[in-house]
């Protein structure tokens, strides 16, 4: 094999080396941040177990193996003020002693007690049947209490998982009547309510359609960690940690296209592993501000990622034009701005968690921005004036001044925006200084 044939193998195994590491890191997103198709799937099933106290007929010990499915009856689209409710169906097999074989097959009803994320109240009708002793068939009843597991103060949202369940059940004709105890792996109920998302733009590197920034949606709040409520300052914290989470959770897809299609125009290898490499910089910003966001606002956040439909492909210098373009404007000036805020935001920030989650993704952001700037010289390299022209025209439109949400006060020090109150904003001024030395920086490239 001649050196021409080994060099054109070599790029051909990097080359699909990049395309599995792509397709791993979308494959992680997808584990970990639901779809906004799959955020409130309509129906829940699980299993689990029981054992109860039997009395009637028979005197003894009941123990079984259950499965049960519950849908609601607004597709998991409640609001604080509108506990879900749903039907669904229950099925049992299991003994009582060791001399009768049960079996049930119920219909199940209810819904969550008074408010969302409360216990729910079940109800249970249908056929039970015993097999050995007492043999026969009979008509099952029973009322439910289900319960979610205690929840940890890490984000992870045990009650989501695991349930556990107080019943008393009756199977009339066969003079069976039970008191017990159960476990299912998941709750009848989500215990997660969508939050509305509002206010700032991403922070990361945006996702685009065929014609618009897609925007992100909602984190997912899941029920209450904490007893007390929140404070005027915490919650506004948590809102704004959720509003971060779910725009950094979108800029992993954005980074996965960017490497896609940095592959398209024949980019260097080394940038195309930089892309990624940032994508899984991404997921890791997208957890942390999910945990932030549970800290303040005590209740359990997970990011959720919008349909991504893909967007058509271009060839040439097109190709290279929307590339330059989006490098300069999402990477270069949009990621070395979010780097900007972070870092101010940390360097004015009193609380450690906060000032380490802020520093380091001012850190990442930063890398982001560069990698912004070096996709832009390739593309400068190889487009010429088309791709010189379209820059200097995108970086000729105005950018807009960023603008501070109102925040009560003391949000400062604890990781919110910093701001000079009763003087002008430190944000719009630290970036219109930082985007004279973006514009400076451009001339000098091309």
């Amino acid at each position: 094999m001649n050196d021409r044939s080994s060099n054109r193998e070599d790029a051909r195994a990097a080359r699909m080396r990049l395309v599995r590491r792509m397709c791993g890191i979308a494959s992680l997103a997808a584990a970990l941040f639901p779809t906004e198709a799959k955020a409130a799937p309509p129906v829940r099933g699980g299993a689990g177990l029981y054992v109860s106290f039997v009395f009637g007929e028979q005197l003894g010990v009941g123990y079984g193996l259950e499965g049960q499915f519950m849908v609601t009856a607004h597709g998991f689209d409640q609001t604080l003020s509108d506990p879900p409710r749903g039907a669904g169906g229950i099925f049992q097999v299991g003994g009582i002693n060791a001399s009768t074989l049960r079996f049930v097959g119920a219909l199940q009803a209810g819904g969550e007690l008074g408010k969302p994320n409360n216990p729910a109240l079940l109800g249970e009708l249908g056929i039970a049947g015993h097999l050995g002793r007492g043999a026969g068939i009979g008509l099952h009843t029973g009322l439910t209490v289900d319960i979610p597991a205690p929840s940890s103060d890490c984000g992870f949202e045990i009650g989501n998982f695991l349930s556990l369940n107080a019943f008393a059940r009756a199977e009339w004709f066969l003079k069976e009547y039970s008191l017990g105890l159960g476990m299912r792996s998941l709750a009848p109920f989500p215990w997660t309510s969508p939050a509305v998302l509002t206010g700032v733009g991403c922070t990361g590197r945006p996702m685009r359609g065929e014609h618009d920034v897609i925007a992100p949606v909602a984190a997912l709040e899941s029920r209450v960690l904490h007893g007390a409520p929140p404070s005027e300052v915490d919650a506004w914290l948590g809102a704004m940690w959720a509003r971060d989470a779910a725009t950094e959770a979108l800029s992993v897809p954005a980074f996965l296209q960017l490497a896609e299609e940095l592959l398209a125009t024949g980019a260097p290898e080394a940038l195309v592993s930089a892309a990624l490499d940032a994508a899984m910089d991404e997921i890791r910003h997208a957890r942390v501000c999910a945990l932030m966001a549970s800290r303040w606002s005590g209740k359990a956040v997970v990011p959720a990622l919008p349909e991504t439909p893909k967007r058509p492909a271009l060839e040439g210098r097109g190709a290279l034009v929307r590339l330059a373009v989006e490098s300069f404007v999402d990477g270069s000036v949009g990621e070395g701005r979010a780097a900007l805020r972070a870092q101010m935001s940390g360097e004015a920030c009193e609380d450690a968690a906060s000032r380490s989650a802020l520093l380091m993704i001012a850190r990442d952001e930063h890398a982001h921005a560069e990698l912004g700037w070096s996709i832009l010289a390739f593309a400068l390299s190889r487009g010429g004036s088309d791709v010189r022209d379209a820059v200097v025209a995108a970086a000729g439109a105005p950018f807009e001044d960023a603008t501070t949400e109102s925040a009560p006060a003391g949000v400062e020090r604890l990781g919110g925006p910093p701001t000079d109150r009763g003087r002008s904003p430190m944000w719009p001024r630290a970036e219109r200084a930082f985007m004279r030395r973006a514009r400076e920086r451009l001339d000098r490239l091309v």
